[in-house]
């Protein structure tokens, strides 16, 4: 699997969206994300998202995967989106419409035919220990998910399981580390997060960061690449994205449950107003990780000579 289709065609879309602002086009939408579902099968008590049983419109979704094409990528995300029923038929259906990428908790093992039609599957495990991580989850899952895991790693091309680093739980990475090379042979990634909420108890800091890439250190070479591509030692914060419009969202487009657009996933996810303002939202300080700061300078450098800001951002 080469870098550019996990990073959803990040390369073509940088190349797309320099070419189309130079010439004043609209550059096309590449990254589509379905946010099928807000409803979970698990009870993890530190999560806040208000549950719903309210479902994408399956004509909605068929309509998203037409509109990605070949040329572009839909991610289904939630939620738990296995708790949608008529999910993996759709993603079956439309396997060679377009390319599909899953975020899940592998609670629910998908069909084998399902995996096949999929690239790419994210899933977050967070801990090593079944005691600890049934206690988060609010059930006895962890056997369950790991066994999943291991499935999934058998079928699917790539397979990222992630980490999310609080405070609270640095510590515990180096043996999550251990425990995925030794449960997961065929695991393509292992990704680590940045805890990005407001608990203070949670919240990172400096030395926690500058602890975290000494531990990337002893990743596998894929993962120690993607942690060090994603991440920054000032901890992904950049208030530098206030100053350039958000040239990220030009080829990318997130869909929730209700039907509702938003421009970027990030967007979504911090409770923004459809379809936010990229580059002007507070959000955006925090949104990114610094492979996409990069992207998003890199291109304002590219274009800084044709074209102002305040035409860029009419575009959007």
């Amino acid at each position: 699997m080469s870098d550019n289709l996990f990073w959803d065609r990040i390369a073509e879309r940088a190349t797309e969206t320099i070419n189309a602002l130079k010439t004043g086009r609209r550059p096309e939408i590449i990254r589509y994300a379905a946010h099928v579902t807000s409803n979970c099968n698990m009870y993890c008590r530190y999560c806040n998202t208000v549950k719903s049983p309210q479902v994408m419109n399956r004509g909605l979704f068929i309509a998203i995967c037409q509109r990605a094409s070949k040329k572009g990528i839909v991610h289904i995300t939630g939620g738990e989106p296995m708790c949608v029923p008529w999910l993996e038929d759709e993603i079956y259906n439309q396997r060679n419409v377009t390319r599909l990428a899953l975020n899940t908790n592998l609670l629910k093992l998908p069909k084998h035919k399902t995996l096949e039609s999929i690239f790419r599957v994210k899933t977050s495990l967070d801990d090593y220990d079944a005691e600890r991580w049934n206690e988060l989850t609010g059930g006895c899952y962890f056997e369950k998910v790991v066994s999943h895991i291991r499935i999934t790693t058998e079928v699917v091309p790539y397979v990222s399981v992630c980490f999310t680093a609080t405070h609270q739980s640095i510590e515990r990475l180096p043996k999550f580390i251990e425990f995925c090379h030794d449960a997961f042979p065929k695991l393509a990634t292992i990704s680590v997060s940045f805890y990005k909420g407001s608990r203070e108890n949670l919240k990172l800091k400096q030395s926690d960061v500058d602890e975290l890439f000494e531990i990337s250190d002893h990743m596998d070479n894929k993962s120690k690449s993607l942690f060090r591509e994603t991440h920054h030692r000032q901890g992904n914060y950049y208030p530098e994205n206030l100053d350039v419009p958000c040239y990220l969202s030009f080829t990318e487009r997130l869909y929730d449950e209700w039907g509702r657009e938003f421009y970027c996933s990030h967007l979504f996810r911090d409770h923004v107003e459809p379809p936010g303002m990229p580059g002007q939202d507070p959000h955006c300080v925090t949104g990114c990780n610094a492979r996409f700061y990069k992207y998003n300078q890199m291109i304002h450098r590219e274009i800084a000579a044709k074209r102002c800001c305040q035409e860029v951002m009419e575009l959007t």
